[in-house]
């Protein structure tokens, strides 16, 4: 993807991701601030684990989008070279970040599920 995308292409793309990586962020926080411990009122300690669980690969996935959206709009305002982002500013985490487990859904509150998705 990163070589396919030129200098003036670049802007465009990471700040439109950016914003809808910076929305996600704020509606993970908000939920997690408000609306989790009431979802988490009454769990076992099970679903107490696996929503901790989940809420921390939530949690790592944005931050290393973030990073990495980060990265591109350094290197588009000639900040960093493309090397350097490329080499240190990496998605990364894949294993943990991609790793799907319809099982736990019924375990876990919609919004959760809305932001595993």
């Amino acid at each position: 993807l990163q070589t396919t995308l030129t200098r003036s292409e670049t802007p465009f793309f990471v700040s439109r991701m950016f914003d809808e990586t910076l929305n996600l962020l704020l509606d993970a926080q908000d939920y997690f601030t408000y609306q989790g411990p009431e979802d988490q009122r009454g769990a076992g300690v099970v679903e107490k684990i696996v929503y901790s669980s989940e809420m921390s690969r939530i949690t790592l996935r944005l931050s290393c989008v973030m990073a990495w959206l980060l990265a591109r709009r350094a290197e588009s305002a000639g900040e960093i070279s493309r090397e350097e982002a490329t080499e240190k500013f990496r998605l990364s985490f894949h294993e943990i970040c991609l790793k799907e487990m319809p099982e736990m859904h019924h375990v876990l509150p919609p919004m959760v599920c809305a932001l595993l998705e």
